[in-house]
């Protein structure tokens, strides 16, 4: 993912996180919202961010206020696993600062540690594929791209991302709407290896 330190402020407004069928152990949803959490550096015992000091709940909302390059917040309470079938995450986000230079953030799914297989690895040391929105103009899911209406505001919107299996193989979906709910724009990959792992935010 891009350097993202220049885009200095990335929230996740209200965050809502859902992870359907292969996200937790349970196959339940899991959803989440710090509209109601005071202030604090701890964002919960479910999440775990890196640098820990540059995230935060603040204002009803995650945000990450540092520099640097993938900067990311893993999800503890989850695993994907797109051997055991679909999964939905969901989350609404914006940007504090747009920074001088072009930057990018949102999520990585199926975040693993090839050399050791443990949560803590994925935390410190995990690859998976990236999703997200970029500042110069596109969404992207791994390697594709699809460019934003001209007039998009990153100060609030929506992202969902869907993965499910496909005749091509499994294939992941990143769903952009914009700050009125309305659809902004479409990206899609499938994927080359399974995507197992944890899921991280990235900033």
């Amino acid at each position: 993912m891009q350097k993202a330190g220049i885009v200095k402020n990335v929230i996740l407004l209200t965050t809502v996180l859902l992870c359907l069928y292969s996200c937790r152990k349970d196959d339940s949803a899991m959803e989440y919202d710090f509209d109601h959490i005071s202030d604090r550096v701890w964002i919960g015992e479910d999440f775990w961010g890196v640098p820990l000091e540059d995230w935060s709940v603040k204002n009803g909302r995650i945000e990450f206020n540092g520099d640097g390059q993938q900067n990311t917040c893993s999800y503890l309470a989850g695993f994907l696993n797109s051997d055991k079938g679909e999964f939905r995450i969901s989350f609404d986000m914006g940007l504090l600062d747009m920074g001088i230079n072009p930057g990018s953030s949102g999520i990585i799914i199926g975040s693993s540690a090839p050399e050791e297989e443990s949560v803590k690895a994925a935390v410190f040391f995990g690859r998976g594929l990236n999703l997200g929105i970029a500042t110069d103009g596109y969404i992207f899911a791994g390697q594709a791209r699809k460019k934003l209406p001209d007039n998009f505001s990153y100060e609030s919107f929506g992202i969902l991302i869907e993965g499910s299996r496909s005749d091509e193989g499994f294939k992941v979906i990143l769903k952009l709407s914009d700050n009125e709910n309305n659809p902004a724009g479409e990206v899609s990959v499938i994927t080359e290896q399974p995507v197992k792992g944890i899921v991280q935010l990235v900033n």
